[in-house]
């Protein structure tokens, strides 16, 4: 298993000399953030540098490509304008499961508000309610579609709890101890 620190301070330097002041971010999302990870991981790097050019995608796969375990290697690489034109309800999910292992989120995004995370609940829950629908009567053994289905349904009740209470609940354990489950969302 990938030692998650060792790897992404290994990360963190290599892109450190590469980008050297243009650098602003590298984070840390997903399994790994969460402590949730198992053999198959993808490992979900953030990187924000001033601005993003198709040099700097390249540059930044060849430096990915010196790491143990690179094919595990993904996530996110932005300009900072772009992550500051990024739809906001998509950015509450972003901030709030990022890890920073160097520079921060704070001054990189725009505020976000009770009404982004709402957004958020009201644009991704449907898609949720489509995918089971269409799982259920096409691929009912589609054990990857389900997962994924699962994946969502967390990220939704995730922001729903965080609207209703103010908490961000970061691990699944925890949000099947805290949060509603589906049937509740969909009585509301």
């Amino acid at each position: 298993m990938i030692q998650i620190d060792t790897w992404m301070t290994e990360l963190t330097d290599k892109l450190k000399a590469l980008y050297e002041d243009r650098l602003m971010f590298i984070g840390l999302q997903g399994s790994y953030r969460r402590g949730e990870q198992h053999n198959e991981s993808d490992i979900d790097a953030v990187v924000i540098l001033d601005t993003l050019s198709f040099d700097d995608l390249t540059e930044y796969r060849e430096a990915l490509l010196t790491m143990p375990e690179n094919d595990k290697a993904c996530g996110f690489i932005s300009g900072k304008q772009e992550l500051i034109n990024w739809p906001k309800h998509e950015l509450f999910q972003f901030k709030q499961d990022t890890r920073p292992f160097y520079g921060t989120l704070h001054e990189l995004l725009p505020d976000i508000e009770d009404k982004d995370v709402a957004d958020s609940i009201e644009i991704s829950a449907p898609g949720i309610y489509h995918l089971c629908g269409h799982t259920a009567v096409r691929e009912p053994s589609n054990i990857d579609v389900i997962k994924s289905m699962y994946k969502g349904a967390f990220f939704i009740l995730q922001a729903l709890h965080y609207l209703r209470s103010g908490d961000y609940i970061s691990k699944k354990k925890n949000c099947q101890k805290s949060c509603m489950t589906m049937n509740e969302l969909y009585l509301m």
